[in-house]
């Protein structure tokens, strides 16, 4: 983990070759070396996840990926994890936590205001010592009452737009979210990498002083991958754009 009590996320999304697993792998690699924490890789089947982006499934079939493939990238590093659509998928799954994703699971849920989600994801997390990391629209809300299990879900504050100016993740609106959720709180950027690096100098200060405990990305490895993939837009920051951002979250 980084030096700060920011932990820093690389989303790899589709910014890998289709197909081609040493892609992704090389990809989550190049995530850590450029100052990531942890990295996240997306299970998803393309037909449902389509019909959510309102693109045609050919158009994200390439990029599918299945537990079998995630295991490939995991163990290659343990902070390596995996993202899931449907909350249901993770606990089906959660009795294997602990040996497949000891690190990170990384968990995009919608349907983020049932209240027995978040005690089954408490009821995962402690019994498997993971932390567990909930995308949610910035009005989401919770009435759990007080959760705080040995391993507190952190709450993403997450603008659907595809890419959303940085206006939209100003630290008072996500402080209005926190107020709302149990547990910890983080930020999961769409904006361009570029109004990151022109934010104040002081940006990991003002994070952490909004109780902000985690920031993700999406992340671009290699150039010329942009133009050949649905997340090759200028939401997915390049390695140069993250590992500068990076050093400026946990400033």
């Amino acid at each position: 983990m980084g030096d700060s009590n920011i932990t820093v996320i690389a989303e790899i999304g589709t910014c890998w070759r289709p197909g081609d697993m040493a892609s992704l792998r090389d990809a989550c690699k190049a995530a850590l070396d450029c100052g990531a924490d942890l990295v996240k890789v997306q299970c998803f089947d393309a037909r449902l996840l389509s019909m959510r982006r309102n693109v045609r499934p050919q158009d994200l079939s390439g990029w599918s990926l299945m537990w079998g493939d995630v295991l490939d990238c995991v163990t290659e590093n343990d902070r390596i994890g995996a993202s899931f659509f449907h909350w249901k998928h993770v606990l089906d799954l959660w009795g294997h936590m602990s040996t497949l994703l000891p690190a990170f699971l990384k968990s995009a849920c919608q349907e983020w205001q049932n209240a027995e989600l978040a005690e089954a994801f408490g009821q995962v997390s402690d019994a498997c010592d993971l932390p567990l990391y909930v995308s949610v629209p910035p009005d989401a809300t919770l009435s759990v009452g007080n959760y705080y299990g040995k391993q507190p879900i952190t709450w993403m504050y997450c603008v659907p737009e595809y890419p959303a100016p940085k206006s939209n993740y100003h630290p008072s609106r996500v402080d209005q979210m926190a107020r709302r959720l149990p547990g910890k709180v983080g930020i999961s950027s769409h904006a361009p990498g570029r109004e990151w690096l022109e934010a104040s100098k002081d940006l990991g200060k003002q994070l952490r002083l909004r109780g902000v405990t985690a920031w993700e990305a999406h992340f671009c490895y290699d150039e010329k991958l942009r133009g050949q993939c649905p997340d090759g837009g200028p939401w997915s920051l390049s390695r140069e754009d993250f590992e500068k951002v990076a050093e400026k979250v946990r400033a």
